[in-house]
């Protein structure tokens, strides 16, 4: 959220919506979707960390406090949610393509060599969980 800018848009603020719904499996359920594909970025152990720069993101967002308070629950939310979407894979509900390894490359990265890297593991990843599919039909 520092490194993108706000949108002004029809009278109101935008940024990002992994902001506030990182996960968007009860949005999808609520508009009535009984089965679900999850394409997580992160291995299924990960466990969001609360935000440790709490200060600069309240100063930061000092005129939208309420986006503030939105990352700072962001981990809490992602992690219920994470929750959630573990559930709906035991009940057979969701299909869940993720990371097979910790992903060590950055938001930032560069390197040709990594990112193709990591984009031929999640090649792979998908081409497994696409056996998984089949536990959706009805």
């Amino acid at each position: 959220p520092l490194f993108s800018p706000v949108v002004d848009w029809e009278g109101g603020r935008y940024l990002d919506g992994g902001v506030s719904d990182p996960i968007p499996v009860k949005k999808a359920l609520a508009d009535g979707c009984d089965r679900l594909i999850v394409v997580l970025t992160r291995h299924r152990g990960y466990r969001k960390k609360p935000e440790g720069s709490r200060a600069l993101y309240r100063w930061a967002f000092r005129r939208d406090p309420a986006m503030a308070q939105a990352i700072l629950r962001r981990p809490q939310v992602y992690n219920d949610t994470l929750e959630l979407v573990w559930q709906l894979e035991r009940e057979r509900r969701a299909v869940v393509i993720a990371p097979s390894h910790p992903v060590t490359v950055g938001r930032f990265e560069k390197s040709p060599q990594k990112l193709d890297a990591l984009y031929k593991e999640g090649m792979l990843d998908a081409q497994i969980a696409l056996t998984r599919l089949s536990c959706l039909d009805r």
